[in-house]
């Protein structure tokens, strides 16, 4: 059995996000994606900035979460997942997840909102 609850302003806090709700104004971005991940080419040169994109998308001030590929020059070369959490031009909380040497899921903070 699942039970399932409709919030229509729910406290994200309690996820470690800084902010009431999504303010009603919910929008995709996609900036590049996993098929790029493998052309060295495309990854090691071409960035999104996220701040950007949702300025040009109409949004100048609001919550943004989802995910990402990682900008490789954020991880060291590696590649990896961006999980952006962050208030346009305020807070910035998100993570930057990838796996490591020994196969090991490595999650840490990443101030970068390239993807």
């Amino acid at each position: 059995n699942v039970q399932v609850e409709v919030d229509q302003n729910p406290d994200l806090d309690r996820f470690g996000f800084k902010d009431l709700g999504l303010g009603g104004n919910c929008k995709l971005l996609e900036g590049g994606g996993e098929p790029f991940n493998h052309d060295p080419d495309y990854y090691s040169t071409v960035h999104f900035d996220m701040e950007r994109m949702c300025k040009e998308a109409g949004i100048e001030d609001g919550f943004v979460f989802g995910a990402a590929a990682a900008d490789s020059k954020s991880l060291n070369g590696h590649l990896g997942e961006l999980i952006p959490i962050f208030k346009i031009q305020d807070w910035n909380c998100s993570l930057a997840a990838r796996v490591g040497e020994k196969k090991e899921s490595i999650i840490e903070p990443s101030q970068n909102l390239n993807c």
